[in-house]
């Protein structure tokens, strides 16, 4: 029965020294969106937001957004204007089974790379992620 406990105990001590290694690669991440009709504000939202929306800052016709996101892990967004729902069909998307929509998705390898740059090509919109 001791033993069984110790094992619990150290395999909890794992977990704990792992989660705060994870805590501490956090990477910079600029989502980018230039949407197929005239905007004025634009908001996105996704695991990263509790699915709470958040303003993208404008400049010219194009929409930004930046946080720090955990590597190893997939984010679900979307983006929000004025009650309608954007999703980028030119870029990586599913359907999420916990609101049955249609979304985007971005997956942060768990490596270290100084700096990365992902340009999907766009016929009407696009969206760029700079992962510093």
């Amino acid at each position: 029965m001791e033993i069984d406990d110790d094992k619990k105990a150290l395999e909890i001590q794992k977990l704990k020294e792992e989660n705060n290694r994870l805590l501490s690669v956090g990477t910079k991440t600029v989502f980018s969106y230039i949407p197929y009709e005239q905007l004025n504000k634009l908001w996105i939202m996704g695991d990263f937001t509790d699915w709470e929306p958040k303003e993208m800052t404008k400049t010219k016709d194009v929409f930004t957004y930046q946080t720090v996101l955990l590597k190893g892990f997939k984010y679900y967004y979307c983006y929000n204007s004025q009650d309608s729902f954007y999703v980028d069909f030119n870029s990586e998307y599913e359907l999420n089974q916990k609101n049955n929509q249609s979304n985007n998705y971005l997956i942060l390898p768990n490596q270290n790379y100084s700096e990365e740059v992902k340009l999907f090509d766009f016929k009407e919109k696009c969206i760029l992620f700079f992962i510093y």
